[in-house]
């Protein structure tokens, strides 16, 4: 009863317990609204079940939320077994609308209004007005840590990745996932310069490579070439594949081709403040939270 508005930045198995919890609970005394946020572009997840300490981790926590939940709120089960969606008021979502609203509908979430925003990234980062830097920028993901693909995949990638940018005389740095293992990636890239969790502005770089990171929409839409090294069987979510300056690959071989055809047509321009300009074209959430909660 404290609360007027309940905010929700996911859509995993706990946000919707949440949401489901408080569905519950909403009624004349208790009038707040939640507002869902979408911070990034999802796709459907494939996972390898695997026993790890990740796993068991995990396992053990959503066992121990769900109990705790049922404790709270007894109720709660024959709401689950009621109805299957997860009701929000509000929710924020990444543009096309249409392909947003069928994705959050596929995964139970209902929006009883909505409003369309720009990614995040354009506001949180920003990229430096220079001339291309002889540089690979490898956006890390936690694909091994939520047992998505083998570590042995992972560290064949890694190993010609650094063949690649020594092949190409190009200096690798990399950019650590909020949620990695920083100890699984020294042994990846031991003697490697890792960006600061804090960093704000990047560099112009001439390439960047990850696996299917939403990050990739930044680089993308200022026009640096990005390659999705495919891992996984996971589709790319959208607005990444069908981009002018996304290319794929899933071998050596292949990135390598990629590296020769991104090198000869050589950007010799400054980003001309693009990052600016790409930012004024999306709405930020914002300039929404005011009008709407």
């Amino acid at each position: 009863s404290k609360f007027t508005h309940i905010f929700i930045d996911g859509y995993r198995f706990v946000d919707l317990i949440i949401v489901k919890c408080l569905n519950s609970k909403k009624n004349l005394k208790n009038k707040f609204r939640i507002v869902y946020v979408q911070h990034g572009r999802y796709t459907k997840l494939k996972r390898k079940i695997t026993i790890s300490n990740h796993y068991l981790k995990k396992s053990f926590f959503y066992l121990s939320f769900l109990i705790r939940t049922i404790l709270y709120d007894p109720k709660f089960i024959r709401n689950l077994l009621k109805d299957e969606y997860s009701y929000i008021d509000i929710g924020f979502i990444y543009n096309p609308k249409e392909y947003w609203l069928r994705y959050h509908s596929d995964v139970k979430i209902v929006f009883k209004d909505y409003q369309e925003i720009g990614d995040k990234d354009f506001y949180k980062f920003s990229i430096r007005n220079e001339f291309p830097k002889d540089k690979i920028l490898y956006l890390s993901q936690t694909l091994v840590e939520d047992t998505r693909c083998k570590f042995i995949d992972q560290l064949n990638f890694s190993e010609n990745l650094k063949f690649l940018s020594s092949k190409f005389k190009l200096d690798l740095e990399i950019k650590p996932h909020p949620r990695s293992d920083i100890n699984f990636l020294n042994k990846q890239f031991k003697n490697y310069y890792f960006l600061d969790d804090d960093l704000k502005e990047f560099e112009n770089y001439k390439i960047i490579i990850t696996h299917n990171s939403s990050l990739a929409m930044l680089f993308l839409e200022n026009n640096i070439p990005v390659i999705f090294y495919r891992l996984t069987n996971e589709r790319l979510p959208l607005g990444l594949e069908e981009h002018p300056f996304s290319y794929q690959a899933d071998c050596e071989e292949k990135t390598s081709e990629v590296f020769k055809k991104i090198l000869n047509k050589e950007r010799d321009t400054k980003l001309d403040d693009l990052s600016i300009q790409v930012k004024k074209e999306y709405k930020s959430i914002f300039k929404y939270i005011n009008l709407f909660i």
